[in-house]
């Protein structure tokens, strides 16, 4: 549901008793809450997810997959979609490859971080390549890309990067809260109030 829309409480009751949920968003997309109900029994789950999360070690593995995932699949797209100079595209998919077989190397979760940042700021230099470019005089035209920017975003591109991030991190928290998995505890996000940590890190490769 977005924005101010209603829903009548036999409705909500109908859903809740098929374990059907039903999630609330902004106007603009953002991921408030959702009802859900009685859901996953097996409590064994959420114990094993928060056993691991205090093994540091083992949250490191875990966050060395996702953000090498994550930064072959960002590769992946500049390879298949690139529109600029040649030259140009081998530099960055050559950073880009150097910055995934680094993840198998990192000690700790802030280097992780580090090579995940560096990553990201290569694809989004690069990401203005794969949006056909609109005509120069066309000053309305919605599809120009200068740099990733949110909180709010300010052009088109962006509005729509940061509603599929919202959707995304909506449909993870969903499945996982399915399953018996707690949403808001994470092996590479560190936990914070309100923030779903797992969801957030199982979108990693998606994004």
């Amino acid at each position: 549901l977005f924005g101010n829309i209603s829903i009548t409480t036999p409705a909500l009751t109908t859903l809740l008793e098929r374990e059907i949920p039903v999630t609330f968003h902004s106007h603009g997309g953002w991921f408030r809450g959702m009802a859900h109900g009685l859901g996953h029994r097996n409590v064994e789950v959420r114990t094993a997810q928060y056993r691991m999360s205090f093994d540091p070690e083992a949250c490191l593995r875990f966050a060395r997959d996702l953000v090498a995932a994550k930064i072959a699949n960002q590769r992946t797209i500049l390879r298949r979609n690139w529109r600029g100079e040649a030259d140009e595209r081998q530099a960055a998919l050559n950073r880009l490859a150097a910055a995934r077989k680094s993840t198998g190397g990192a000690a700790e979760v802030t280097e992780l971080l580090g090579l995940e940042g560096d990553a990201a700021a290569t694809y989004f230099r690069a990401f203005a390549t794969l949006i056909k470019t609109p005509a120069a005089e066309d000053e309305l035209a919605p599809f120009r890309f200068e740099a990733r920017n949110r909180r709010p975003p300010a052009d088109p591109v962006n509005a729509l990067l940061s509603l599929a991030y919202a959707m995304l991190t909506r449909h993870w928290t969903v499945a996982l809260a399915s399953v018996g998995l707690d949403p808001y505890r994470g092996f590479f996000h560190a936990p914070r109030y309100g923030r779903p940590s797992l969801a957030l890190d199982l979108m990693e490769p998606f994004r």
